[in-house]
């Protein structure tokens, strides 16, 4: 399977899809955040594609949740698109990341993970 983190623009400064393929654990972490922020210089909305992840570690979550922060602090919007991978699923619950509420820093609903029951399955 192609191991990559692709980035495309729908629309030019305002919206992009980044999809990774493959495993995203520590040894791609910078690899992810570098991909995350170039996309979230180019756009003010992103959606994150993980159909094609195929493992995950708490690096992970981190770099994720991160770009989430980042997006917080200026006014941007990121998203996951789809059904979150049973690995990361199950990484969510193991991990204590699974939110019923956001994040301190995003306010009650804002949160990659809180809504995952209700959209997620």
């Amino acid at each position: 399977m192609d191991e990559s983190i692709k980035f495309e623009t729908e629309k030019p400064g305002e919206s992009g899809t980044i999809a990774v393929n493959g495993p995203l654990d520590i040894s791609r972490a910078k690899e992810a955040r570098d991909a995350l922020l170039r996309a979230l210089e180019e756009v003010k909305t992103l959606v994150v594609d993980l159909a094609g992840l195929t493992d995950a570690d708490i690096t992970t979550l981190q770099v994720l949740c991160s770009a989430h922060l980042y997006c917080l602090k200026t006014g941007k919007k990121i998203s996951i698109q789809g059904e979150i991978p049973g690995v990361l699923r199950e990484l969510i619950d193991q991990s204590g990341y699974r939110r019923r509420l956001g994040c301190k820093a995003g306010g009650e609903e804002d949160c990659l993970w809180s809504s995952m029951e209700e959209t997620h399955g």
